[in-house]
């Protein structure tokens, strides 16, 4: 598979990953980045599968910064832009170097509305030797990027163990 194509079905999950992504201003503003972000974490990733995503545009609107994480069976790649310069800059680094997570919160399921029904969502920091991330994303991660980070904690946990 081309680059391109792999580059194309990483953009979707980017866009899916996030309410705000796909039409976000911010890139609108920034003629090129989107292409420049997807096109390096393409390089990066090639084809292996990304078992999950993380965007925070939480500093956007202050600092004009973003982050995007993306797992792989082996890898975490971890991009921060900086207005500054205008660029990307990519931290790769095995899963086996989680040092640290941290459960900020989790669903409560003794508040549900019935049983097997719960109230709130999880948030993790995923602390690694060089960055840390949140997970989900930022607040407006997408609903199924939020039921997938249920998902993924086992394999979150296995890591802590390499």
């Amino acid at each position: 598979m081309e680059l391109y194509d792999l580059g194309t079905a990483l953009k979707a999950q980017l866009f899916e990953s996030h309410e705000r992504f796909r039409d976000n201003p911010f890139f609108e503003s920034h003629p090129g980045l989107l292409d420049r972000l997807v096109s390096k974490l393409t390089y990066c990733v090639r084809a292996d599968p990304i078992r999950y995503v993380a965007v925070d545009f939480s500093l956007l609107a202050t600092r004009e910064t973003f982050t995007i994480s993306a797992f792989t069976d082996d890898h975490v790649f971890h991009l921060v832009y900086d207005p500054a310069v205008d660029h990307i800059t990519t931290s790769v680094v095995g899963r086996g170097a989680l040092l640290l997570l941290e459960v900020l919160s989790a669903p409560n399921f003794m508040r549900g509305r019935q049983p097997g029904t719960f109230e709130g969502t999880v948030k993790i920091v995923a602390s690694y030797p060089t960055f840390q991330l949140s997970l989900p994303g930022d607040e407006d991660a997408s609903e199924r990027n939020r039921a997938e980070v249920d998902a993924f904690l086992p394999a979150l946990m296995r890591d802590l163990k390499r």
